[in-house]
């Protein structure tokens, strides 16, 4: 008999039971932590520059925590409390206002990574949502994306800041 034959079948029982694991599966990673704060507004269509009203500031608050729960139901990412941060962003305020304060909150906290979103109004039917990851100990960029959204109400804010989510940064982000 020639050797061939019994190769060939050394070969096959080998790659029969020696499977090596794939390195996207050998090391289950810890999701990071990442800090969102609540979203910032630059109307343009405010021409008298009075800043957002009552309805938007509800709006801005309530588009982050839209993000944050569709975060928490992925396993991506570890939110961090924002309500920690309660007393550091009365004394220096909201990002991006506040001359990189988010950075120190998120060191403050332990968050691995910091979310800005802001929206941009450019009249009551055409708006922009924009959203930043960033390194909380180096400040770099690691993701943006924005999404424009047609309808300034709480509907239309929220399933565009659903759509980003779902179809972009729990799908594609990769630091």
């Amino acid at each position: 008999m020639s050797p061939f034959p019994r190769l060939f079948i050394l070969a096959l029982l080998i790659s029969i039971f020696y499977t090596p694991t794939p390195s996207w599966a050998a090391e289950e990673k810890a999701p990071q932590k990442i800090l969102i704060f609540d979203f910032d507004l630059i109307d343009y269509a405010d021409t008298l520059n009075a800043g957002p009203d009552a309805a938007h500031k509800k709006r801005m608050a309530l588009t982050a925590e839209v993000l944050r729960q569709e975060i928490r139901n992925s396993t991506r990412f570890e939110i961090v409390d924002i309500d920690l941060a309660s007393d550091m962003l009365e004394e220096m305020g909201l990002p991006p206002n506040c001359n990189g304060c988010e950075l120190k909150i998120a060191r403050e906290l332990d968050a691995d990574l910091v979310g800005i979103g802001v929206v941009s109004r450019t009249s009551g039917l055409i708006l922009d949502i924009s959203f930043y990851i960033l390194d909380a100990v180096t400040g770099e960029t690691m993701w943006v994306k924005v999404v424009g959204i047609r309808g300034d109400d709480d509907n239309s804010w929220t399933r565009g800041v659903k759509y980003m989510a779902r179809n972009y940064l729990l799908k594609g982000y990769q630091k």
